[in-house]
């Protein structure tokens, strides 16, 4: 049973190799989002999948950016809803995603955010030293089927490969891809030094199984823009 109807939501729809367990992918999409009613929105549904669905395991998906980002509400909401879940649900893992690239305009993702940028207005401003993780989002359903096959559960999981990339590299690849001509890209520095997600337990996961996922930050890109 998929939750939701966005670019991770389709995903599993459109797989056949996850049953009888609840996907939640309906949660708040923008990680600088303010208002409160989004936030309600996704809890009370979260409460009602629990009253619902007491004996079906449940997919959540978090960010791991609770791990590695400054502190927010968006963050701070995570957190609480990682805490109700793990008072409240017998059986569930926590997903705790990267940025997710895929078939989507949604401007509050990473990926789009950027090309609209210098789309529309042939301008970025850009984090100096900053880098960002990547995960195709038609992996998400084989990496969860593989944490279901083997029995994993009550976890809370970084799934993060490590495969790191400057974000001016994603600016520069952009730029290339849709031919644009001399963009102004304002760099700016801030103290704040993001911490490494702890992907261990994931890499040694899928360590022997590696060469089925799209990896490399170039092939994920390539795949979409």
């Amino acid at each position: 049973m998929v939750i939701g109807n966005g670019m991770i939501a389709n995903s599993f729809i459109r797989s056949t190799t996850i049953n009888d367990v609840i996907i939640f992918a309906c949660g708040v999409p923008n990680s600088n989002e303010v208002r409160e009613n989004e936030y309600a929105r996704e809890f009370n549904l979260l409460k009602k999948i629990q009253t619902e669905h007491t004996n079906k395991k449940l997919i959540y998906f978090s960010s791991t950016s609770l791990e590695t980002g400054k502190k927010s509400k968006y963050i701070s909401f995570k957190l609480m809803i990682e805490k109700y879940i793990k008072s409240n649900f017998s059986d569930f893992l926590i997903l705790r995603l990267p940025n997710v690239v895929g078939n989507t305009e949604n401007k509050s993702q990473l990926l789009p955010f950027i090309k609209n940028g210098l789309l529309t207005n042939n301008y970025i401003r850009v984090k100096q030293f900053c880098y960002r993780y990547l995960i195709d989002v038609d992996d998400l359903p084989l990496i969860t089927a593989s944490l279901i096959e083997e029995n994993i559960q009550n976890k809370i999981i970084n799934v993060s490969f490590d495969n790191k990339i400057e974000i001016i590299e994603i600016v520069n690849f952009l730029t290339s891809k849709y031919k644009i001509i001399n963009p102004t890209i304002e760099f700016y520095k801030d103290n704040y030094i993001e911490k490494e997600p702890d992907n261990q337990f994931f890499i040694n996961f899928i360590k022997n199984d590696k060469q089925q996922y799209n990896i490399t930050p170039f092939g994920i890109l390539n795949k979409y823009f």
